[in-house]
């Protein structure tokens, strides 16, 4: 039960990412928040807000998460992000017409508490499995918030249709705390708090760092991790604004491929989370980046033909 749990807090969070970077949100600001900007204008705007709010996880990350190993504060920070970023989406159900600043403001914030919530939700993993089963279980959790996240994306599509674009929000925002309730409820954090330390955070983090810096391979996996996840997030986080003003999908048409593509998601998040366990995870991940990349230069060459 404790495993299940874990793995609910994507189907919750899952949602947000669907919905709110990738699908709905981003053509509800280009078409109805930001439509009296300048051509592209919109767009840069979105790919901005999406960019700072990245940024600010990074910097922010690494200290709050030094915090939560000397405090054991896992949960209790997962419990922060997670309030922060409901109540920032459930804001959004109130936008007007060009309130283009406050749109961008409560998209970051929220934005801010899904990726920062995740590095605690990730960090309770390693307490509730042993380690030859995080890839399976890391694999069924993103399995199921793909699945969930299309049903709520499913939900969604009549409010869409019929423009009652303050329903799909608020609906965003509630299933991402319903069905975050059974971690906090059933998930313990086992990991264990050792001794204060006498130097601070900052010290600790320099310390850290150097450490990173002398172990190479692990140097070049952050580095490999930062540039290849930002071209994903980029991809997520464009790929309604794509479909619509490049390829000319309508609205629904958009979502209703979305909804196709988050149940091959599922699929390959299932089977390569116990792959990864028998072949390696970096060649599962070196594997799955082969495939991002070669569907992204055909779906560039699609648009030049």
């Amino acid at each position: 039960m404790e495993r299940v749990s874990w793995a609910l807090y994507d189907v919750a969070n899952s949602a947000f990412s669907l919905v709110m970077i990738t699908a709905v949100f981003p053509l509800y600001f280009s078409g109805v928040i930001a439509k009296g900007e300048a051509p592209g204008s919109a767009d840069a705007l979105w790919g901005t807000a999406i960019a700072t709010a990245m940024a600010v996880v990074a910097v922010s990350s690494p200290l709050v998460g030094a915090l939560a190993d000397r405090r054991g504060w896992r949960k209790q920070l997962l419990a922060l992000y997670l309030l922060i970023g409901v109540a920032a989406t459930a804001s959004t159900a109130w936008l007007e017409p060009g309130q283009v600043a406050l749109a961008l403001g409560l998209l970051v914030v929220a934005n801010i508490a899904f990726e920062g919530g995740l590095v605690f939700y990730d960090a309770l993993l390693p307490g509730i499995v042993t380690a030859e089963k995080v890839g399976r279980w890391s694999g069924i959790g993103w399995g199921l918030g793909y699945l969930g996240s299309m049903v709520c994306l499913v939900l969604c599509l009549p409010w869409v249709e019929s423009g009652s674009f303050d329903r799909v929000f608020l609906l965003v925002a509630l299933w991402w705390f319903v069905w975050s309730l059974p971690l906090f409820l059933k998930v313990p954090d086992r990991i264990p708090v050792g001794p204060p330390p006498r130097e601070s955070v900052f010290t600790q983090l320099a310390r850290t760092w150097r450490r990173i810096r002398q172990n190479r391979p692990l140097f070049r996996f952050f580095i490999a991790y930062f540039l290849y996840n930002d071209g994903i997030a980029t991809t997520i986080a464009f790929a309604a604004l794509y479909a619509s003003q490049t390829l000319g999908f309508s609205a629904a048409d958009t979502l209703k491929l979305l909804v196709v593509v988050q149940l091959s998601a599922a699929l390959g998040a299932f089977t390569l989370g116990a792959l990864s366990d028998r072949l390696g995870h970096v060649r599962v991940i070196v594997g799955t980046l082969v495939v991002w990349c070669a569907v992204i230069v055909a779906a560039v060459m699609a648009t030049t033909e």
